[in-house]
């Protein structure tokens, strides 16, 4: 058949640690994209690069961590502004925990599976669920998709959230100072007084848990 011929470009089903490269092949080409949607961004595969999932594809080939098609399925690939895209608002926090509240999935990792549990217990997730709020935070929101602080609402804070996969920054912070900032909030610490306090609301060793994640982000590196 024409349509899977080498010579034409066809590559089969690509190697794993290839998937970032072949959908960057159009999605990295600005002029590319302009004529289907020129207001889609087109650094994704340098962002996934730098990302925990991209670094540890590239160093490990890591056959469990996600890939452009685990967020974006190749055959059910719609706009984030279709309700039933795997990136709608209300979905994206059911489409992290796909693999981050799978325990058995997750165990070789040792971080804690409850993120997802905690989010649809929260006000954010009440908010967005409930009164339909799409512009109510989820998971990538803040944290961006790796936990560096570079989520779409990161600009609009001064300082900017902080990059939880910094290295050097996490070695200068004891796992007391980061659990005080999640019970008492950023003011209390002389931190951002955007950052809310948690203590009222997450008991004790559920903060621990966020601790030990935050953790693992830096770990990562």
């Amino acid at each position: 058949m024409e349509a899977m011929d080498p010579a034409k470009g066809y590559i089969g089903i690509p190697p794993r640690q290839d998937l970032p490269q072949v959908c960057g092949r159009c999605h990295s080409d600005a002029q590319f994209m302009q004529r289907y949607n020129p207001a889609l961004p087109v650094d994704q595969v340098s962002e996934y690069s730098t990302s925990a999932h991209g670094r540890r594809l590239k160093a490990f080939n890591d056959p469990k961590v996600a890939t452009c098609v685990s967020c974006h399925p190749a055959h059910a690939m719609r706009p984030a502004s279709d309700p039933t895209s795997s990136v709608y608002p209300l979905r994206v926090a059911e489409m992290c925990g796909y693999c981050h509240a799978d325990a058995a999935y997750m165990q070789s990792y040792g971080i804690p599976t409850d993120q997802l549990q905690q989010y649809q217990e929260s006000v954010h997730w009440r908010a967005l669920s409930v009164r339909g709020d799409l512009a109510a935070p989820t998971c990538n929101t803040c944290h961006g998709k790796t936990g560096q602080g570079d989520g779409p609402i990161a600009v609009a804070y001064k300082p900017r959230p902080r990059n939880l996969t910094d290295r050097t920054h996490m070695s200068k912070r004891t796992d007391y100072d980061l659990y005080n900032v999640i019970s008492q909030g950023g003011p209390a610490v002389d931190r951002a007084v955007t950052m809310p306090a948690w203590g009222a609301v997450l008991a004790p060793q559920e903060m621990w848990d966020l601790v030990a994640y935050i953790r693992q982000l830096s770990k990562q590196q």
